[in-house]
């Protein structure tokens, strides 16, 4: 009997001690895990205590006005882009001169024309060269296709005729990036605006060393009135619309392509999720970060201030700061850490056509005036 109470008494014990390392083990990962996932602290008597952290949601950015001390050209469906603190405004319907706004001494000044009408572009840099590829020129709503490449150079300031685009792939109102030195182009509209006009998902490439026009696979979608982006060796197709159709303003594409310059492929984020949140065309867009940035735009009856980031690592979007003046038909233009729109139409159409500008960013913004 004495046998048996003994045996009964360590198995009791040898349970309490099972229990306790149990215990034991909780408590470590729950400190470690705490310690991991908190923030520490000293307190009275010197005490280091550990307090949870916070997630701290992402900025949705501010916009703010830049107030000149003059002002642009009034325009709309134009190009904007900046190089080494000068930010050049160009084209837009009717001729207008190159307005160049100075980030040093806040001003603006005039330069030379173009030397037809150009508009209904996305205007990129290349050296010290402004292109202009797959434009507009001519009235609504049958305008033509700009048939030859045009650049300004920011250094004479004067505007000069280049190559001609095959008139087999010449189309206004395309997304044109830039890509390890060579110019992508992908869909576009081919006779202006309604139903005789035809949108494309055409994608080509150009190269200005060489001269050299490549038709490549075509987009997954047809649209035109968008801008594309490019980040981690991909081109982002987003907003726009079918402007070769009855309704064109409301007839926007939800879908969002992307081209993989490595693969030579192109994908289609999964949709809803992928799609743009306010569909809408005129848009303008650019990578801030890790992020696209979708801007204005146009559409079912209004000019839209949306502004809304797409991240390109987990291709999940987010709602940002409104514009404080809704607009369209503009481009933005990347200093350091911060966007800039300029220009633009105030509604859905052509009219009103704005000359202000607004800032955006996230945080402390850098100045731009000693921008690379």
């Amino acid at each position: 009997m004495m046998a048996a109470g003994c045996i009964d008494m360590i198995k009791r014990i040898a349970h309490w001690i099972f229990l306790c390392l149990i215990c034991a083990v909780l408590y470590g990962a729950i400190a470690y895990f705490a310690r991991n996932s908190a923030s520490p602290i000293v307190a009275a008597g010197g005490e280091t205590v550990f307090l949870p952290l916070v997630s701290t949601p992402l900025s949705p950015g501010v916009w703010e006005p830049v107030v000149a001390r003059n002002n642009p050209n009034s325009r709309h469906e134009n190009g904007y882009v900046q190089a080494d603190g000068l930010f050049y405004l160009l084209g837009g319907r009717g001729i207008k001169p190159v307005d160049v706004y100075n980030s040093a001494d806040n001003g603006w000044r005039g330069t030379s024309a173009p030397p037809i009408e150009l508009h209904h572009f996305q205007a990129l840099i290349i050296d010290q060269l402004i292109y202009v590829i797959g434009a507009y020129t001519g009235g609504f709503p049958y305008e033509n296709n700009v048939s030859t490449i045009y650049t300004f150079d920011m250094t004479t300031e004067q505007w000069q005729a280049g190559p001609a685009i095959p008139g087999d792939r010449n189309r206004g109102s395309a997304g044109a990036v830039l890509y390890n030195g060579k110019i992508y182009l992908v869909g576009g509209v081919v006779g202006g605006h309604g139903p005789h006009a035809t949108t494309v998902n055409w994608f080509d490439v150009f190269d200005p060393v060489t001269g050299s026009w490549q038709v490549l696979p075509p987009a997954p979608h047809a649209r035109d009135h968008f801008h594309a982006v490019v980040a981690d060796d991909k081109l982002y197709a987003l907003g726009g619309r079918i402007t070769g159709s009855d309704n064109f303003a409301d007839n926007t594409v939800a879908e969002v392509d992307v081209y993989d310059f490595v693969t030579g492929l192109w994908t289609t984020l999964p949709s809803p999720q992928g799609d743009v949140p306010t569909e809408r065309a005129g848009t303008a867009a650019a990578l801030l970060g890790d992020e696209i940035i979708l801007v204005g735009g146009e559409g079912f009856g209004q000019a839209w201030g949306s502004t809304e980031a797409l991240n390109v690592n987990t291709h999940q979007w987010r709602i940002l700061t409104s514009l404080l003046q809704p607009r369209h038909g503009t481009q933005l233009a990347v200093c350091r850490d911060s966007l800039y729109i300029a220009a633009g139409s105030g509604a859905q159409g052509g009219a009103p056509e704005l000359f202000t500008q607004e800032r955006f960013y996230f945080g402390d913004p850098q100045p731009c005036t000693e921008a690379p």
